[in-house]
């Protein structure tokens, strides 16, 4: 993967190349590359005119410790309705706070059947590096999930930690960062990196994620996570017909 260095290298050229946008939502494309088909997502949308999504995280964010704010689901919706005129679109979410992934994982094959989504988006990490799991039992977990998705028949993306210089400096991520990349790889299933992506808004200047003040810095960050997010589904399913913020 190309460094971060590199691609700040292009901000300044993004900017204008995706006028019309917010700019600083913008990273570079390998960022954004699904590397992975999402074929159930797209015969869903094709055949069914349906697109439903579950998303699971172990996030505050997601289990309402941000109250009044809007996070990245909402405006992953609304987006995926906007780019699929027709498509039913529905994204649910299914979190409990600080719920480490092997007790998560257990509970997966009765969600699954459940909802029976086409996709289910994967947040995790956060939650493992602050209780120190053990990162090869972190991995196995991961695995062992990934293949109950596959099984219930759905899609799956995973989503890695946020990054932010201030927790970078007191929690350090890189073997579980590790773990989730070669757990994607492994098993053929989209990594969107969230970390990396934070982090090249940060070096590149797009946002200031070190800074306390309350400027609405958090429902920016999620509307661009939102968007990016949806695009990258749309990649994967190849159903993106126009260019979204990465480059």
């Amino acid at each position: 993967m190309k460094s971060i260095a590199t691609a700040v290298a292009f901000a300044v050229l993004a900017s204008a190349a995706h006028a019309g946008t917010d700019s600083r939502c913008y990273v570079p494309s390998f960022l954004t590359e699904p590397g992975a088909a999402l074929k159930r997502v797209t015969e869903s949308v094709k055949r069914d005119k349906k697109l439903s999504i579950v998303l699971i995280s172990g996030s505050p964010s997601q289990t309402g410790g941000t109250k009044g704010l809007r996070s990245y689901p909402t405006y992953l919706e609304s987006t995926l309705r906007e780019r699929l005129p027709g498509v039913e679109v529905k994204v649910e979410v299914r979190a409990k706070a600080r719920q480490p992934i092997h007790e998560l994982v257990p509970l997966l094959p009765a969600l699954l059947d459940e909802t029976k989504p086409a996709l289910v988006v994967w947040q995790m990490g956060t939650v493992d590096t602050l209780r120190q799991t053990d990162v090869e039992s972190f991995g196995q977990n991961l695995r062992r999930g990934m293949a109950a998705i596959a099984k219930g028949g759905s899609d799956s993306v995973l989503i890695d930690m946020q990054y932010s210089p201030r927790t970078d400096r007191l929690v350090d991520y890189t073997a579980y960062l590790a773990e989730i990349r070669d757990g994607s790889d492994a098993a053929n299933v989209p990594l969107f990196d969230r970390y990396e992506i934070m982090r090249y808004w940060n070096v590149a200047g797009n946002f200031d994620l070190s800074s306390l003040k309350d400027d609405g810095l958090y429902e920016k960050i999620h509307v661009c996570i939102g968007s990016l997010l949806a695009d990258f589904i749309l990649r994967g399913a190849g159903l993106r017909e126009d260019k979204g913020f990465g480059g």
